[in-house]
């Protein structure tokens, strides 16, 4: 009706000490070493509105969280990088259906050096569980292209947009790709 009102308020949502809310915070298991890790600085829901995956780019990983059924989120899965460098993995990220994109804006390319070429990473959930699927990666390699770092999804998951800041020699290098499990 034209208006944004508080929908709910739940486990995903704990009150600041700076008088208010904010959104995420870190899991029991997990203890915060103040404000580095980033937890939560990338939120986003798929179309469905019963999954939301939240970054920690800092810790190079994705949380994904699920409606429960009763009205409150629980935490179903954490993605983790398994690259030996941060590459800023999940500071970008986009989500529709069951599919994916998280971001690595700052990977680097070692042989020929090239650093902050980018890369995204597409995902699936297949039998409820979030799966790489494969590695995107930028068709011109460009030194401080941060391809990766703008992403979106279609509304059916069937295309994906990966773009990067423009660069002198390369321009942008946006691209759109039709996302298959291959």
């Amino acid at each position: 009706n034209s208006t944004w009102s508080s929908w709910q308020r739940s486990s995903l949502i704990r009150p600041s000490a700076q008088d208010g809310y904010i959104l995420g915070y870190l899991p029991d298991n997990l203890t915060a070493t103040g404000s580095t890790r980033n937890y939560g600085s990338v939120v986003c829901i798929n179309g469905e509105g019963n999954t939301i995956a939240m970054s920690s780019h800092f810790e190079n990983k994705v949380y994904i969280f699920g409606a429960d059924g009763v009205g409150g989120w629980v935490q179903r899965q954490t993605i983790p990088y398994n690259k030996p460098t941060a590459d800023t993995f999940s500071s970008c990220m986009a989500f529709n259906g069951k599919t994916l994109l998280v971001g690595a804006p700052t990977y680097d390319i070692p042989n020929p050096t090239r650093t902050d070429v980018g890369h995204a990473y597409l995902y699936r959930e297949i039998s409820g569980v979030f799966t790489m699927v494969t590695e995107i990666v930028v068709p011109n390699p460009t030194q401080n292209g941060l391809f990766g770092q703008t992403l979106a999804v279609s509304r059916d998951g069937t295309y994906g947009v990966v773009g990067c800041k423009y660069t002198a020699t390369s321009g942008f290098q946006t691209s759109l790709y039709k996302l298959t499990d291959t």
